[in-house]
């Protein structure tokens, strides 16, 4: 990520290969079930972008508040930084095959942002799947695409 690209994105509504949270996936929960059911959230996400046919990269970018009648976006930017190795692990066993992506801070203006970025998949035989049901509405027998 470099400030141009930021910029652009900025620019963007969301779109097949964008989108924009105020705040980071909450994977708290009493239970496990109420945390499945959170993170189920998370894994849609990256499927549902790894699953759409693009030629560039996909982004989420945590820290941006769009308002959803005007657009107009808000950077409020993110205060905890989770480790791109703790979120690989939320993914690698629960989607088939596992979604290339990456988890990065990224500062601009003195704010600090969270971006995931889905990379084109290498080999795109198949789609990503979740390979069972997940609380939370996540479902194996279905696609997930933007």
């Amino acid at each position: 990520m470099n400030r141009e690209l930021f910029e652009y994105l900025l620019s963007q509504p969301e779109s097949d290969t964008l989108d924009f949270k105020s705040e980071f996936y909450d994977f708290s929960g009493d239970t496990e079930k109420a945390k499945e059911a959170k993170e189920s959230k998370f894994i849609k996400d990256i499927i549902s972008f790894a699953n759409t046919k693009r030629d560039k990269s996909s982004y989420i970018i945590i820290g941006i508040k769009e308002n959803e009648t005007t657009k107009e976006k808000e950077l409020i930017g993110v205060t905890t930084y989770p480790d791109d190795a703790s979120l690989q692990e939320k993914i690698k066993d629960k989607v088939y095959p596992v979604p290339e992506f990456l988890y990065y801070p990224y500062t601009y203006k003195n704010q600090q942002f969270g971006i995931i970025e889905i990379f084109i998949p290498k080999y795109a035989e198949e789609p990503y799947y979740p390979k069972k049901d997940y609380l939370g509405g996540l479902l194996k027998s279905e696609l997930y695409f933007r």
